[in-house]
């Protein structure tokens, strides 16, 4: 089963590579499309992968990826270990953030975050 999910995982990485070579020669109109298409299909890969990241060790799942490519060519595996540290990474820092925003709408109060709003919009 860990092995069909790191295929998935790895299939999609490979979508998003092609899909990054047809953004980079593509005219005006169609760089938008690409450009969304890519960003929805990196949080979707995120979201799918986060319990292998947690509940799985790198070492396993490393060896799995070494087991599969050629010997000697470890570019599959630190492409993993970076997507796996930047998805921990951003996921961390989303609900730091959520948290402190949570935290500031509970010490300060929504009424005075609305009006702080309003005065330094109004400023300008």
């Amino acid at each position: 089963m860990l092995k069909k999910w790191l295929n998935f995982i790895i299939h999609l990485t490979n979508k998003v590579y092609h899909a990054k070579k047809k953004l980079q020669y593509s005219n005006i109109v169609f760089s938008v499309f690409w450009g969304i298409y890519i960003i929805l299909l990196e949080v979707f890969i995120a979201l799918i992968s986060l319990p292998l990241y947690i509940f799985i060790k790198p070492g396993r799942t490393g060896q799995m990826i070494r087991d599969q490519e050629c010997p000697g060519n470890n570019f599959v595996f630190l492409g993993y270990c970076l997507r796996r540290k930047l998805t921990i990474l951003s996921i961390v820092a989303f609900f730091i953030i959520l948290i402190l925003k949570i935290a500031a709408v509970y010490v300060i109060g929504s009424t005075s975050i609305t009006e702080l709003s309003e005065a330094f919009f109004d400023s300008f």
